[in-house]
């Protein structure tokens, strides 16, 4: 639980272990990584396949997306596929936050609320249900 006292960060330190550990079995490696390094998991978008450029001011060996009407039929369903994976796990990762938020804020002790709530970014963080941000 976290509590205002005079072992704050021990408490702090076991309290986020085992969050962190909770998190992991209940929703996504991501949110779990989220707790335990404290930022945001960033989603790298899927890439075009490349081909090489031939265009005379461009260095040997440079290479370029491909362009709509370069691609095959499998890079085409690969990209959509990859793009519409990629979009859902974005979402289900924003999903996760709120509840995520909510675990955490019911893991503090009535004084740390307290406490909390006195802070002037309280009110963006309780809008927002920005675990990280609250932890």
């Amino acid at each position: 639980m976290y509590d205002v006292g005079s072992n704050q960060a021990d408490t702090f330190i076991r309290t986020t272990k085992e969050l962190s550990h909770y998190i992991g079995k209940k929703y996504t490696m991501e949110a779990m990584m989220v707790i335990k390094k404290l930022r945001n998991h960033v989603y790298i978008k899927p890439t075009m396949p490349q081909v090489p450029d031939t265009s005379a001011a461009v260095d040997p060996g440079a290479t370029r997306d491909k362009t709509e009407a370069e691609l095959n039929y499998l890079e085409k369903k690969t990209i959509e596929i990859s793009l519409r994976t990629n979009m859902s796990n974005i979402r289900q990762y924003n999903l996760n936050m709120h509840p995520i938020y909510a675990v955490i804020v019911g893991q503090c002790s009535d004084a740390m609320v307290q406490k909390m709530k006195a802070d002037a970014d309280y009110a963006v963080t309780e809008d927002n249900c920005d675990p990280i941000r609250i932890l």
